[in-house]
């Protein structure tokens, strides 16, 4: 079962719960943002628009960022051009990438998994249930799921001792199996990733991939399309062992692609697991945890600018949709932006990488949506509205090239914004 997809099936499956339906405000029981079941979920009147791949994207349409601008700087930034054609045919065992060093390692570390795929409870628990007391804790308390939650015992299960081993362009370069001596390279072959569509190169006219100096710039360039990677095909795609892995990579390729440009090189993305309380004045609700953020220091007091969010396994085992949207909603409760919206909207950035792909998400709200959760009156017709774009793969034909230019002239935008005192209307 998948997230509403419009208002209509938010209505449909809220009908259905009947009188167990309520408004978040007069919920009885409200679990962490990581834990959320069905009736938590509809409660935060959120539904995901159906994703747009990569070849869909337009954000100079959609959102007036200078994806020309950013692309053109990263041409000019040693090793990024090369850095990204490496890692579309595999990562190899020689690292020459300057600044994208680090990031090869840890991107390496994601691909290259020999664990059994299992349910982990580091996917699915908050900060504070990870350590030591909290794990104990947790085994005495833990219920089986309820079969109402639509995001809970989606995982495949490994037998006893069996190991999975991911099949990809990355094949070429093994990591070593702790219990196997290092043995010589061999040739892989590529793993089409959305088995339910087609790998068939299109046009995207907003990332070049040569002759960044010409007067015609931009020109298109291929890139290829790809649906974000099955339930079906969860072996070849076994979690990653530490999701940290995955938190630290993501981390490394946004401030990679950000500190070419001196107006953001004082303007890191945080490794900060910074938390959100959803709470009325008499009570705390719930509390979401991020895995990073876009910091900014407001009249001396730091906000957040976009949020991070990553998980082990693939979008499809994981469903972090329900955790995503309980972030944002926390997010917005607890860092509200007083003026007046653009256009009647407010948005907002998530990254989420999901293994190895990532996903750009943008919330779409109004002021409404806002007096929704502090609990006063509201229109009956306001949602918050999330955005999927992706999934982009970094060993597919030209994706990284077009991520690290959205990413760059996504973090440009927020600053720009910010300093406007304007920092989610854009």
């Amino acid at each position: 079962m998948i997230p509403p997809s419009s208002k209509s099936d938010w209505r449909m499956r809220a009908a259905a719960l009947g009188p167990q339906f309520q408004a978040i405000h007069n919920l009885d029981s409200l679990k962490s943002g990581s834990k959320i079941g069905e009736e938590q979920f509809l409660a935060l009147r959120v539904y995901w628009a159906p994703a747009k791949t990569v070849g869909q994207i337009d954000p100079k349409s959609d959102y007036g960022l200078s994806i020309s601008e950013a692309a053109s700087n990263l041409a000019h930034v040693n090793h990024w051009r090369s850095y990204c054609h490496t890692v579309e045919g595999g990562l190899g065992n020689d690292p020459n990438f300057g600044r994208f060093d680090l990031l090869w390692s840890f991107q390496k570390q994601v691909q290259q998994i020999y664990k059994p795929v299992r349910e982990s409870d580091k996917i699915s628990s908050p900060i504070s249930s990870r350590t030591r007391m909290g794990i104990a804790l947790r085994q005495k308390t833990d219920q089986p799921s309820s079969s109402k939650n639509p995001f809970s015992g989606m995982g495949h299960t490994a037998s006893p001792g069996q190991t999975f081993r991911p099949s990809s362009k990355f094949d070429q370069y093994p990591l070593p199996h702790p219990s196997q001596a290092p043995s010589t390279p061999s040739k892989g072959k590529s793993v089409a990733h959305g088995a339910s569509t087609p790998e068939t190169p299109f046009s995207v006219s907003m990332v070049l991939e040569n002759e960044y100096d010409t007067p015609s710039f931009p020109q298109s360039m291929d890139i290829d399309d790809l649906s974000p990677a099955a339930t079906s095909e969860d072996y070849q795609f076994p979690p990653a062992d530490d999701e940290q892995t995955v938190n630290t990579a993501l981390i490394l390729a946004l401030n990679a692609v950000c500190l070419s440009r001196q107006r953001l090189v004082d303007f890191p993305w945080s490794l900060e697991r910074k938390a959100f309380i959803f709470k009325t004045p008499s009570k705390k609700l719930y509390e979401a945890r991020t895995d990073g953020h876009l910091r900014f220091n407001r009249d001396g007091k730091d906000i957040s600018l976009a949020i991070l969010e990553v998980k082990a396994g693939i979008r499809t085992n994981t469903w972090p949709q329900a955790q995503e949207s309980a972030q944002m909603a926390a997010w917005i409760h607890a860092e509200p932006d007083a003026g007046p919206p653009k256009n009647g909207k407010y948005r907002r950035l998530m990254i989420s990488q999901d293994r190895h792909e990532v996903w750009i998400i943008i919330a779409e709200y109004t002021r409404d949506y806002v007096k929704y959760l502090r609990g006063e009156k509201y229109d009956d017709d306001t949602f918050m509205a999330m955005r999927e774009f992706g999934p982009f793969n970094p060993e597919s034909k030209g994706h990284l090239l077009l991520l690290g230019a959205c990413l760059q002239a996504f973090t440009l935008r927020l600053l720009e914004k910010a300093r406007g005192n304007e920092p989610f209307r854009w």
